[in-house]
């Protein structure tokens, strides 16, 4: 028999193209889902800059709409133009830029930190045709860095201050203490010779005297742990001014200050003559809260720590401005120079012509607390041009507005 028309190889199957054609669409498809649905903003532009493309997640960031994209060059959305260049050099001559830190803006100008990871797009002989790549706005996430860094800074501070001058504190009543046991052991032995010798108005009268002695140190040891107390609460009203939410309501200067008057009145009254002069102004109101009655008190206290403490006498008065209300605290003090006036405001600044203790603490006090109601706080001369009669803090804040 003969063989079989044909081959006996077998013969090569036709590609199934209606079926790659599918897989392709499939694909396309996908990625295309993937392009529009990703939180990340993607784009595909040209070489000079003009949008080619661009999903969802990018026209929310820039602000526009899919048949604005087309209308944009990215060009114009580089808050630096050095940095669009620094970029073009860096994606031609690696063909890849990964996190590529720049600021960038929508069309309303609103500037965003944000990183770019681009590759270069090619054509068959191997030009640069465009760009693809995804933007990543990382600006809460810087602000939320730099929060935590300050915010870490802040509690860094608040623990310097009160390690060192809690030690400070405590080492006096020590001190008192371990002075008060020596002098208990000295005398017994003296006590016991005058009470034997039955001379008991000199028995009295040593016993007294020592008695004399120890109430004074008990009286520093009190006025020791008074003043460690005062720093527990400054710190605490510090973190509180920088680190608590803002919730603020309407409230009437006139009052405050009356407020704090009467209290600043009832803590020295008994212990060195004080006159305050107050010159109010019941309309003025501003936003606070309760934090607000600490920015004056703490005026008030180092005004007269650093007055003359025979006699202690203030100024107050409310002054009306267009945007804000001034309030305006002169002391009777040795005064401040002009130079030194910054420092007060300074952490772990002390003036050194003023035996204060503590570490200025009230002058970081007052300014965090003046920054909190978007505030400001100066210092002047009392009189102009004379600081040695005494020192005027200005505190200008904002007036209260019906919306």
């Amino acid at each position: 028999m003969g063989k079989a028309n044909g081959s006996s190889k077998k013969q090569k199957k036709e590609p199934d193209y209606e079926q790659m054609y599918k897989k392709l669409e499939e694909s396309h498809d996908i990625y295309h889902k993937f392009f529009e649905e990703v939180n990340d903003a993607f784009f595909v532009s040209t070489k000079d800059g003009k949008l080619v493309d661009a999903n969802k997640a990018y026209c929310e960031l820039f602000g526009v709409n899919k048949e604005e994209i087309k209308k944009i060059n990215v060009i114009e959305t580089y808050v630096n133009p050095d940095d669009r260049r620094e970029f073009l050099t860096r994606v031609e001559r690696d063909g890849l830029v990964k996190n590529y830190p720049v600021k960038l803006k929508n069309v309303n100008g609103r500037e965003m930190d944000c990183r770019i990871t681009a590759v270069t797009l090619l054509n068959k002989k191997e030009e640069i045709i465009g760009y693809q790549g995804i933007i990543y706005d990382v600006t809460e996430k810087k602000k939320l860095q730099k929060e935590l860094e300050n915010t870490k800074n802040d509690f860094q501070l608040y623990l310097d201050i009160f390690v060192h001058d809690f030690r400070n504190f405590i080492s006096v009543p020590n001190v008192y203490t371990s002075l008060g046991r020596k002098m208990v052991e000295d005398r017994l032995g003296v006590y016991e010779k005058l009470f034997k010798s039955g001379d008991l108005n000199r028995f009295y009268k040593v016993v007294k005297d020592d008695l004399k002695k120890t109430d004074e140190m008990l009286v520093n040891n009190q006025n020791v742990i008074k003043k460690a107390i005062g720093l527990i609460e400054n710190i605490e009203t510090l973190m509180k001014s920088q680190h608590t939410k803002k919730n603020f309501t309407k409230q009437n200067l006139n009052e405050i200050l009356n407020s704090c008057i009467g209290w600043i009145k009832e803590k020295y009254d008994s212990k060195i003559p004080l006159s305050i002069n107050y010159s109010g102004m019941p309309g003025a109101n501003i936003m606070a809260d309760e934090l607000i009655n600490n920015l004056f008190t703490n005026v008030f206290d180092n005004a007269i720590k650093y007055s003359d403490k025979k006699r202690t006498e203030l100024w107050v008065k409310i002054e009306d401005s267009v945007e804000y209300w001034g309030v305006r605290i002169a002391d009777t003090g040795s005064g401040i120079p002009e130079g030194q006036r910054g420092r007060v405001f300074e952490r772990y600044e002390r003036l050194k012509n003023h035996e204060v203790s503590g570490k200025g603490l009230g002058g970081v006090l007052i300014k965090s607390l003046a920054e909190r109601y978007d505030g400001e706080v100066t210092i002047e001369d009392r009189i102009p041009g004379d600081y040695t009669q005494g020192t005027c803090f200005i505190i200008k804040l904002p007036k209260y507005t019906v919306d």
